[in-house]
C-alpha cells in the first residue's frame, strides 16, 4: 500500500511516500517481478526461486512418473525391488523417445505427457532383453532340432503337427517379437514376448517360435485411446481406422467426468507395420491424446 491504497507492485515511489507492506504464508514471487526489479542482486534472488521451485517440481514429476510405472510392471508381473535395476532399461526407452536420460522419461510420466502403460511396455522388452539376450536364449526355451514348417502363418523350432493358437490375452500379430507357450490341452499359444502372462509362465515350457510365411490373412489387434470428449469424436476415429486400411471389429467407449473419453478398439490388420499406420492416423484425429496397445 502506498499512503493508505493498494496500488501495483510496479507502482514509483516518490519522496514523502508512506508505504506499507502486505504479506501473506501463501504468497510466493511471481515471474512479472523480473520486469520491474532494479537491482541485479534482486533479480538474481527471483530467479533462484524460481530455479529451486522447477527443481522441486521435476523431483515431484519424477517421483510421482516412477510410482506409476512401478504399478504398470507389478501388473506384468515384474517384480520391482531397485530402481536402479532397471536404469539401463529406462535410458534405452529414453532414447527410443528421444529423451535425455531416465529421469526425463519418469518425469515425463509424471508429468503425463507419456503414458506409464506405454512406457512399461518398452521397459519389460528392454529388461527381457538385457537379462535374457539371444544367445542365451536356451536357458528360456527347450532345447529340441529345428523343424520348420514354411508353410504355416508360425514356425515352431522343434515340433511339428502341432496345433498353434495366437494368445488372446496379448493379441500378437505379425511383426510382434513373440514365443510360445507349450499347452497341456491347446497345443501351443503364441504370445508377444512383452505379455505378462509370458513373463510369470513356466520357462521350461517356453518354446522358440517366429512368424511363417507372410499372406494376406488379417489378424485381431486391440488398441487403446485416450481423448478429449466431444461431438463425433468416436465417427472421426472410425473413419481414420478406415483411412488407415484397417477392419473394425468393435469400438466400446466410456467417458470419464466431464472431459475425457477412453476407447477399446478391436480391429483386424495385416502385421505390425499395418497397425502403426492406422495408429499414426488415430494421432492425428483432433483432440487424440494417446493411442497404445490393448
Amino acid at each position: 500500500m502506498i499512503n493508505g491504497r493498494i496500488v501495483p507492485l510496479s507502482t514509483q515511489l516518490h519522496n514523502s511516500d508512506i508505504v506499507k507492506i502486505i504479506t501473506s504464508p501463501q504468497g510466493s514471487p511471481s515471474q512479472d517481478w523480473l520486469k520491474i526489479a532494479r537491482s541485479s542482486k534482486t533479480r538474481s534472488k527471483i530467479r533462484n526461486h524460481f530455479r529451486q521451485a522447477e527443481k522441486t517440481d521435476r523431483n515431484e514429476k519424477i517421483a510421482r512418473g516412477w510410482e506409476a510405472l512401478e504399478k504398470e510392471l507389478r501388473k506384468r508381473g515384474l517384480t520391482v525391488e531397485n530402481q536402479e535395476d532397471f536404469a539401463p532399461g529406462l535410458n534405452k526407452v529414453a532414447r527410443d523417445l528421444g529423451l535425455s536420460g531416465k529421469d526425463d522419461v519418469l518425469a515425463a510420466v509424471g508429468a503425463g505427457t507419456s503414458g506409464p502403460s506405454t512406457v512399461a511396455q518398452k521397459l519389460v522388452l528392454a529388461y527381457l532383453q538385457q537379462h535374457h539376450p539371444a544367445d542365451d536364449l536356451s536357458t528360456l526355451v527347450k532345447e529340441n532340432p529345428p523343424v520348420r514348417r514354411h508353410d504355416s502363418d508360425i514356425i515352431v523350432e522343434g515340433e511339428g503337427g502341432v496345433s498353434v493358437v495366437l494368445a488372446n490375452c496379448c493379441a500378437p500379430i505379425p511383426g510382434d517379437a513373440i514365443v510360445g507357450y507349450s499347452t497341456r490341452t491347446r497345443g501351443i499359444t503364441i504370445h508377444r514376448i512383452d505379455c505378462p502372462n509370458i513373463l510369470n509362465a513356466q520357462m521350461g515350457r517356453v518354446v522358440q517360435v517366429s512368424w511363417g510365411r507372410s499372406s494376406d490373412k488379417l489378424y485381431t489387434a486391440r488398441l487403446k485411446a485416450e481423448a478429449v470428449d466431444r461431438a463425433n469424436l468416436i465417427r472421426d476415429a472410425a473413419q481414420s481406422i478406415g483411412l488407415g486400411g484397417g477392419s473394425i471389429s468393435g469400438i466400446k467407449a466410456s467417458t470419464i467426468g466431464n472431459s475425457l473419453m477412453r476407447m477399446k478398439i478391436e480391429l483386424r490388420v495385416r502385421d505390425l507395420e499395418h497397425l502403426y499406420g492406422v495408429i499414426a492416423k488415430l494421432n492425428a484425429v483432433k483432440d487424440i491424446i494417446e493411442v497404445t496397445r490393448g
